[in-house]
């Protein structure tokens, strides 16, 4: 039935989505439980933990997040690019799952063992006291394991197995509901044990479940091992753009925390970050309509590129509506369940939640740079991003606080984005 409604609402040319309907709606399902998990993690930790502490616990869980991206070097999405392109091929299809297999192994490897060198630096760097090394010694071992998690969802993105992806994801929310249930009933004010929660403990049972399959897939076809190296290569080198893009993207989130921590005070990083978590409850729906759009629209031509568009526009309506929901919804949360301590927040979420309601809209609109392998434009706009967000973190931070921070973070995400929308205009202009 939702199917048809579908097919009604936005024409018979978009038959190709609402045929994936069902699939669509258990990968949203999927990745909205797991959002909402990190979501609630990070909420309870607000409450239950002093604010200095929830900021401590906020940059060593985003250091968590980058490690992972910065190890995963955009493999996982240049491995579904490369994929797509040897469609007619399968046997090279296998070995680009491989090829990127080994190389995300090795980058895991690297990290686990240079990981006490790794946080003890980072704990220089901030001038944290050297009780909080465990802490970031924990998020350095899990966004290393993290890097193993990405690429089995990758994995399951690129064969298109959507309802394995979607019931993986679901584990790993449940995981972490258990985990979060026991911390939030035995070890409420330990950042020790929210984070072990949110990443290390469930992504570690994860990967023991799967060893099996990466253990096989590493192993097996030695005899093409030339061509996976060559493979390999052709995978780093589409997913250079994308690594720079993610390292930065993520640097963003990473480095308003680190910079606003060394111009003001963990108790003002504790207010961005509850402030900033709130808001990005909305970002809920949006992640798993781009698990699922990403290996879809990377094989658009131009004219499933513009139908694609019409959709957007018909969209729009609902989009505004739902996002205003989630906006009052969310402050609700943050104004009676945070409690008093958190009241200069409010003013950072209300900037965060409608600078990413704008921004995740305008994303959709941006998402065929991809399509016509322009990655590089992504990673020159997160580039650009991170020095101004940094740049006004550090003037705005000293000065304001929290709420300069959230300043920063906001406009400098609309405006990247904007431009973005403008190149993507630019070349459906000139291919027309």
């Amino acid at each position: 039935m939702l199917r048809h409604i579908l097919v009604k609402f936005v024409g018979e040319e978009f038959k190709v989505i609402a045929f994936h309907i069902k699939s669509i709606s258990f990968l949203t399902i999927a990745y909205a439980l797991s959002s909402l998990m990190g979501f609630l993690i990070n909420l309870l930790a607000a409450k239950k933990l002093e604010v200095s502490t929830f900021g401590l616990f906020s940059i060593a869980y985003t250091t968590t997040t980058w490690i992972a991206v910065i190890g995963n070097f955009g493999v996982g999405a240049g491995m579904i690019r490369i994929y797509n392109k040897y469609g007619h091929d399968e046997i090279k299809q296998k070995l680009v799952l491989k090829a990127s297999l080994f190389y995300v192994v090795l980058a895991t490897l690297i990290i686990i063992l240079t990981s006490s060198i790794l946080s003890s630096f980072l704990l220089q760097i901030l001038h944290i006291e050297r009780e909080a090394k465990f802490l970031f010694l924990l998020s350095f071992l899990s966004g290393a394991l993290f890097i193993l998690w990405i690429y089995l969802q990758n994995y399951h993105q690129a064969i298109k197995k959507f309802k394995i992806l979607s019931l993986l994801v679901l584990a790993y929310s449940i995981l972490r509901a258990i985990f979060l249930l026991l911390v939030y009933l035995y070890y409420p004010k330990s950042s020790t044990a929210w984070l072990l929660a949110s990443y290390l403990l469930p992504i570690s049972i994860l990967i023991l479940l799967f060893s099996h399959s990466f253990f096989y897939l590493l192993t097996h076809d030695f005899k093409s091992i030339r061509e996976t190296i060559d493979l390999l290569k052709e995978v780093i080198n589409y997913s250079k753009w994308i690594a720079l893009s993610s390292i930065a993207g993520s640097g963003i989130l990473y480095f308003s925390r680190v910079i606003l921590a060394k111009v003001s005070t963990l108790e003002e990083v504790g207010i961005f970050s509850a402030g900033l978590n709130l808001a990005m409850g909305l970002t809920v729906i949006y992640t798993g309509l781009y698990s699922f759009l990403y290996p879809t629209i990377t094989s658009f031509t131009k004219e499933q590129i513009s139908k694609y568009f019409k959709l957007l526009v018909k969209t729009l309506p609902l989009y505004l509506l739902a996002s205003l929901l989630g906006i009052l919804l969310l402050g609700g949360v943050l104004w009676f369940y945070l409690g008093e301590r958190y009241v200069p927040a409010i003013p950072v979420f209300l900037i965060s939640s409608f600078s990413i309601g704008i921004t995740m809209f305008l994303g959709l609109i941006s998402m065929p740079l991809h399509t016509f392998m322009l990655a590089k434009v992504f990673a020159y706009v997160n580039i650009g991003r991170v020095f101004l967000v940094g740049l006004l973190t550090y003037l705005l931070g000293r000065y304001f606080g929290a709420l300069g921070g959230a300043l920063a973070y906001g406009s400098v995400m609309i405006l990247g984005e904007i431009f973005m929308v403008y190149v993507v205009y630019n070349i459906m202009k000139k291919r027309s």
